[in-house]
């Protein structure tokens, strides 16, 4: 008796035994059937279920795949974007919570980390009102978009601190639209970076609704920093800041009327260099120098 294959059970004769013609044209037959399955179903060939491509592993923002981390198929196939909400609160948790609202995270570093480096969805990672101690990092993330803010209504951060404390945000290297909402800055005198929001190499970021109120003058500390970026800084208020706005290699930044300064003034306005800042309205800034330009850098 022949020994079979053990995947589709093609014979293997034995040495002691002899072949028959027919028994080869059984073998070709059963050959042909298999192949010609797989070619004609051009559209699923292999066979995948619909629940193997419903998870699909990403890499983190280190390029490394994180212990069990799974995204839904939708995230990373092109189509229309889908508004997707993650949750965080100082009383969470980043081991057991799952960023909804029930089990929130609890630092926004955990939710960015969640998002895949590839999609196409708009991701908001809505805050509960507290102090988050955190030097957040957006690391590569390419499609859609991301938004930061506080979870519900906001006051208006030009009139009242927000409610919504953070160290401090760097965004790099993103192909995508970045905006960071209602953050209170605090502590800026001691965060590591040179900036309090920095967007480097990214395709836009935008500051919106965001109070510069922690003295930076000390420790030379940007408050709102584009390295070869461009974004739009509006509806914020500054006082007692080292520099406004820098923006330098090639950045585009509209600057909105809208802002707001307070009484103490800071030591630069707006700070340009090989870059291009577009004023809407007046300047609404109060600096020792208010536009400063160098290495053919522009405000209009």
């Amino acid at each position: 008796m022949p020994e079979y294959t053990p995947r589709i059970g093609l014979p293997k004769p034995l040495g002691n035994e002899t072949v028959s013609r027919a028994a080869h044209n059984e073998l070709v037959d059963k050959i042909d059937e298999k192949v010609g399955t797989h070619l004609e179903n051009k559209n699923n060939p292999h066979g995948v279920t619909a629940g193997q491509i419903g998870a699909v592993p990403m890499p983190g923002a280190d390029g490394l795949l994180r212990l069990g981390q799974t995204v839904l198929a939708d995230d990373v196939l092109p189509k229309s974007a889908v508004e997707k909400f993650l949750y965080v609160s100082t009383a969470g948790n980043d081991s057991t919570g799952d960023g909804t609202r029930a089990r929130p995270y609890k630092t926004i570093q955990r939710a960015v980390d969640v998002i895949p480096n590839i999609h196409m969805h708009a991701y908001t990672i809505a805050c509960a009102a507290g102090n988050y101690p955190e030097e957040v990092f957006i690391k590569g993330l390419l499609g859609g978009n991301v938004k930061i803010q506080l979870d519900g209504m906001a006051p208006s951060a030009k009139d009242f601190v927000t409610g919504f404390n953070v160290l401090s945000v760097l965004a790099e290297d993103c192909a995508c639209y970045i905006q960071v909402n209602d953050i209170d800055f605090y502590n800026s005198s001691t965060i590591t970076r040179n900036s309090v929001i920095k967007f480097t190499r990214s395709m836009y970021g935008a500051v919106s609704n965001c109070r510069f109120d922690s003295d930076t003058k000390a420790n030379g500390k940007y408050s709102v920093f584009y390295d070869a970026s461009k974004g739009s800084v509006y509806n914020s208020y500054f006082t007692s800041q080292f520099t406004c706005l820098r923006a330098q290699y090639g950045s585009q930044v509209v600057w909105s009327d809208n802002n707001a300064h307070g009484p103490t003034k800071s030591d630069y306005g707006l700070s340009v260099s090989s870059s291009i800042v577009h004023k809407v309205g007046a300047l609404n800034l109060n600096a020792t120098t208010l536009e400063t330009t160098v290495s053919g850098g522009h405000i209009f």
